[in-house]
């Protein structure tokens, strides 16, 4: 175990309007990849990701070979995924559940009801088309979501109602190109597949299932939006109306996410001395910027912190 930083707790609790609230979101917690040891590094450079956990104040590992983490929606188990496996594993790293692949699969996200993990994965050997499935935890059967013969998935995400799926579309030219096709939504019952936008990744649901988030820097005309590194956007999208939410200065390279509220964008970012620590960005305050994690010295170099996932509690 390793004292971590108090920031989040802090700064939260003093913020907060009520002891309710404080209560809540001091039992939230932080899953996460990291290189805060030599073992660290020496385990990342054979790409096997170190997996930590951040809980009452706390940092601790939970294991080796295990990458871009996701909690349950009950908080007590963590979806990973390791090689050409998913792996459930608890908050002591120990494995529940492996499920094995012929091929390697992408990031997993639980189904709001916590009985399906949806997951992409290639279309056929080789292949960089990246098919949309689900894995049943209760029937253990894998179901195809979304496969099309010129078309590759990613950024997807279960709506916080469980009815629909958003994913980027990519499009795989004949010269095995691919070029970003749009933003659609897969209604689960209907089978209906809408296109509500053309550019954006990191693609994130607000609590109502009916408003998005998302990052880029191109407009739907094709043209750059900023010198910078774009911006995060708000999107109804019953009424396609769009919302400019915070000007971005970096380029978030494992993506951001939105917490179960709706309250808080979440990453992993440059600390500005070496290191990388995961930070929040408060939707309301585009100004402000909340530490969670602080980098230590590792090696000849810092800490990397990154892939988190929040659970805020219930």
């Amino acid at each position: 175990m390793k004292k971590a930083t108090f920031f989040l707790l802090v700064v939260l609790m003093l913020t907060s309007s009520s002891c309710a609230k404080a209560d809540t979101l001091v039992k939230s917690k932080f899953v996460f990849n990291s290189v805060r040891t030599v073992e660290d590094i020496n385990n990342r450079l054979k790409t096997e990701d170190s997996l930590y956990l951040f809980k009452n104040g706390r940092i601790s590992f939970l294991g080796k070979g295990m990458r871009a983490p996701a909690f349950s929606p009950g908080g007590k188990t963590i979806a990973c995924t390791s090689s050409k496996a998913i792996v459930l594993i608890d908050e002591q790293g120990t494995q529940k559940e492996r499920v094995q692949f012929d091929l390697y699969p992408g990031h997993v996200e639980w189904s709001p009801d916590g009985k399906k993990l949806l997951y992409c994965i290639p279309s056929v050997p080789g292949s960089i088309r990246l098919a949309l499935e689900e894995y049943n935890l209760l029937t253990k059967k894998r179901r195809l979501v979304k496969d099309d013969d010129d078309i590759s998935t990613s950024f997807y995400k279960y709506s916080p109602s469980g009815e629909k799926i958003m994913f980027v579309a990519t499009h795989l030219d004949t010269d095995q190109s691919l070029r970003q096709e749009g933003v659609y939504i897969y209604d689960l019952k209907s089978e209906l597949l809408s296109k509500v936008r053309h550019y954006g990744v990191s693609l994130m649901w607000f609590p109502d299932s009916k408003h998005i988030a998302y990052f880029t820097n191109t407009n739907e005309e094709g043209n750059q939006i900023n010198d910078k590194f774009g911006a995060i956007f708000k999107m109804n999208t019953d009424t396609g109306k769009v919302t400019k939410l915070r000007d971005l200065n970096m380029i978030p390279f494992e993506g951001i996410k939105l917490s179960k509220d709706g309250k808080y964008f979440y990453l992993g970012k440059s600390d500005n001395k070496g290191g990388k620590v995961i930070v929040l960005w408060p939707v309301d305050d585009p100004t402000k910027e909340i530490p969670v994690t602080e980098s230590v010295k590792v090696g000849i170099g810092y800490s990397q912190d990154y892939n988190p996932d929040w659970w805020q509690g219930e």
